[in-house]
């Protein structure tokens, strides 16, 4: 059965509005990273871009569990994929000022130059007649567990969603020491005139 390694409730409210996760070694990848309007989520190595243009205010909660967690059913939006970090250690990050950029605290997942499979749950909040539109707070936990080795690289797009197809993955290509002889590309000889 799975179960949390670690955890962190970022008490610090996110206002103004929250930009992604970044990785704290490389910060700027996360404005490099593409994200359409109609998009929620994207990632790249060292971010998850995350499209909370509608929220004024975050809260963000990071776990760390040792397997895949169970599925938690009762959150507005859910998400599935994967990210290569850097360093291990991650924040949120938000940029309500051109040059200002308010950071999360960090939360260590323990490992450098991992892929990290990622699962994101979001939930508005709101009760009766006090819409979520009114209240404009959100809450979104941030699952991390070890990729297996066969795991999508970051940069191909593999998002899944509840309104959208299942997860594809492709192996990626074995890399092979090129001072292994039996590997090394055979020259064909040259032909002389």
């Amino acid at each position: 059965m799975a179960s949390i390694v670690v955890e962190l409730l970022d008490k610090r409210e996110i206002s103004k509005y929250l930009i992604g996760i970044a990785d704290v070694e490389a910060e700027w990848d996360l404005r490099y990273i593409a994200i359409k309007k109609d998009e929620w989520i994207r990632t790249g190595d060292n971010g998850i871009r995350i499209n909370e243009g509608q929220s004024e205010r975050c809260l963000v909660k990071y776990e760390l569990w040792d397997k895949p967690p169970p599925p938690l059913d009762c959150w507005d939006r859910t998400w599935s994929g994967s990210v290569r970090l850097t360093s291990g250690l991650v924040f949120a990050l938000n940029d309500c000022h051109p040059g200002e950029a308010y950071y999360g605290a960090e939360f260590n997942l323990g490992q450098r130059d991992t892929v990290w499979q990622v699962r994101i749950h979001r939930k508005a909040l709101g009760y009766e007649e006090f819409t979520p539109d009114l209240i404009s707070f959100t809450l979104l936990k941030l699952q991390f567990w070890l990729a297996p080795p066969w795991t999508c690289d970051a940069e191909t797009p593999h998002q899944t969603h509840h309104d959208q197809g299942p997860h594809r993955c492709r192996r990626p290509a074995r890399r092979r020491d090129p001072r292994d002889r039996g590997h090394r590309p055979l020259r064909r000889p040259r032909r002389r005139h």
